[in-house]
């Protein structure tokens, strides 16, 4: 809920750019608890603390992208290719820029606190390989990625290599071949079990 309610409020923060207007701190909280529901939290302290910790996460991005402004040229846009008989559908959150220019920007509420682990995460993310991969479908361009994120301010960006893109298709043939045979064997990895929410109940977690 925390996050999905933060991603709310920057969707309509970067919609209002996208519409000429200047987006205030106070139509951006508005939105945020707008979008805040009491739903999934196991106390009323937690359901306050996620809450008010949302408020100092966005009123602090407001005064960074005052600062170093961050000009949307497409918010929540869907994408759809094809790979081997493998649809992927997806949604990127925002993109600047165009052509060899283009950067796609998707922003976290996790804890990241170094910028090696920021760089760290990019580096390893098949969410944002599997975007660089849908434009380059599309555009025969490869773009910048960026994960930006939000409780500490640090961002990781990457422009990932053509091998790189290979390898995440060779990494959807896989999942689909798996999925097809009914194969769910668990493929436990050290940096993905530390991310998962299931890791504390995970019989299978390596973390």
């Amino acid at each position: 809920m925390y996050g999905t309610a933060i991603h709310a409020a920057l969707d309509h923060y970067f919609n209002r750019k996208l519409n000429n207007e200047i987006p205030t701190l106070e139509q951006l909280l508005s939105d945020y608890k707008s979008a805040f529901k009491n739903i999934g939290f196991i106390t009323r302290e937690q359901e306050e603390q996620r809450f008010n910790q949302g408020i100092s996460t966005l009123a602090r991005f407001f005064s960074d992208d005052q600062k170093t402004p961050t000009i949307p040229a497409a918010v929540e846009i869907p994408f759809e290719f094809a790979e081997n008989k493998v649809k992927i559908i997806g949604r990127y959150d925002l993109v600047c820029g165009k052509g060899e220019r283009a950067e796609i920007k998707d922003f976290k509420t996790s804890d990241v606190k170094e910028q090696k682990d920021a760089n760290d995460r990019i580096k390893k993310s098949t969410q944002m390989m599997i975007y660089a991969l849908a434009w380059y479908e599309k555009y025969n361009i490869i773009p910048k990625t960026t994960l930006s994120f939000l409780e500490s301010g640090l961002t990781g960006s990457l422009i990932f290599k053509e091998k790189d893109l290979e390898k995440t298709k060779e990494m959807i043939f896989e999942v689909a071949d798996g999925i097809r045979s009914g194969n769910m064997t668990a493929k436990p990895e050290s940096f993905q079990c530390k991310m998962c929410p299931y890791k504390d109940i995970c019989d299978e977690s390596c973390s």
